[in-house]
């Protein structure tokens, strides 16, 4: 049996879906982040309101969510595996959640992320701007566990 090879300069396709939790755990373990329990990442899945895949060759390569609630809208794990990364993968991702929210969010809605370190000029081309406290308030987090 011979060995899948998948090429950062081959087409990939559009899934619209949710990754399955292997799938899921498997992109994030390869950017470096943690993955909590089977469980919760199957639950974090299911209630996402919007899912994409981006695959080669049957393969998932890549991904992003929308997690929110039809008014407040967040752009969630959009991540590609490194070696498919800037090859114009992660556009593609984030060109179909903007076409879903697009069609999705009423007037005066909200669409909000948190962008990975670096990622802040990617995130520009789609209109994304660092949230200005003096319209908003400063952005926050929790930091520590509960």
């Amino acid at each position: 049996m011979s060995e899948l090879i998948l090429s950062p300069s081959a087409p990939a396709t559009l899934i619209e879906r949710a990754p399955t939790v292997d799938e899921f755990m498997a992109l994030r373990a390869a950017v470096g982040w943690q993955n909590p329990e089977r469980a919760v990442l199957a639950d974090v899945l299911a209630a996402s309101r919007y899912a994409v895949c981006l695959a080669q060759a049957g393969q998932v390569i890549g991904c992003g969510r929308v997690i929110g609630d039809g008014f407040m809208f967040y752009i969630q794990d959009v991540v590609v595996l490194p070696a498919f990364q800037h090859h114009g993968y992660g556009q593609l991702i984030m060109g179909a959640i903007m076409a879903y929210i697009r069609g999705a969010m009423p007037p005066a809605g909200f669409v909000g992320l948190m962008a990975a370190r670096g990622t802040t000029e990617f995130y520009t081309r789609f209109g994304f701007v660092a949230r200005p406290s003096e319209q908003f308030g400063p952005g926050m987090c929790l930091v520590s566990p509960l």
